[in-house]
């Protein structure tokens, strides 16, 4: 499976390639939030602190996540995780098929490219139980993207995949496993990596 970044790759002009990542995202999703119906229930910003970015997921006034990463540096806190998943408000129940990602970052990219399809972001690493049992319950093929780990002593990315992929199969479930293209440690990177070298931003 092939990502396609033409949608990314069709704002390029309208966002500032070289800020921190997570700034990218939100000017991301400030340009397709009016094009995107998923954004309805999920929003993107700084309503609390100016180098910090929320994403918070609602469904209806019920708060069903709220995940808060600073712009520099690794800090981040989840004031709600309901169910351990991300996306689920948006999630078509007669599709069962899903793309399910690492992490938080990693749920906005691919949503904001693949907008029409079931696109769901693991909270923490592998998802907790919560997680397991309510994906268990919509899908039957899973493609799980994982980050790539390589300059760590144990590619935690690799082990984490290859470990869902054999408890999900283990269910009766079609799995396939995508890791991000090295050099890049997740697909957002990778997404944005791609945007940034198609414009001719990066040599």
């Amino acid at each position: 499976m092939e990502l396609n970044t033409d949608r990314l790759f069709s704002i390029r002009s309208l966002v500032d390639w070289n800020k921190p990542q997570w700034l990218i995202l939100e000017e991301c999703y400030k340009v397709i939030k009016d094009s995107q119906e998923w954004t309805a229930s999920i929003s993107v910003g700084r309503p609390l602190r100016s180098n910090a970015v929320d994403v918070v997921e609602r469904l209806g006034k019920d708060v069903l996540f709220w995940y808060q990463r600073d712009v520099f540096g690794p800090g981040r806190d989840t004031s709600i995780d309901r169910y351990g998943l991300v996306g689920l408000s948006n999630y078509n129940l007669s599709e069962r098929k899903v793309i399910v990602t690492e992490g938080v970052s990693d749920f906005l990219s691919v949503k904001m490219c693949c907008p029409n399809l079931n696109v769901l972001g693991f909270t923490t690493l592998g998802g907790n139980l919560k997680s397991v049992k309510i994906l268990l319950t919509l899908a039957d093929q899973f493609v799980f993207i994982s980050d790539n780990d390589f300059g760590k002593d144990k590619n935690t990315g690799l082990i984490n995949s290859m470990n869902l992929r054999k408890l999900y199969e283990s269910y009766g479930k079609k799995v396939t496993v995508l890791f991000p293209k090295s050099p890049n440690k997740d697909i957002t990177q990778q997404i944005l990596n791609d945007v940034k070298i198609r414009s001719g931003y990066v040599k």
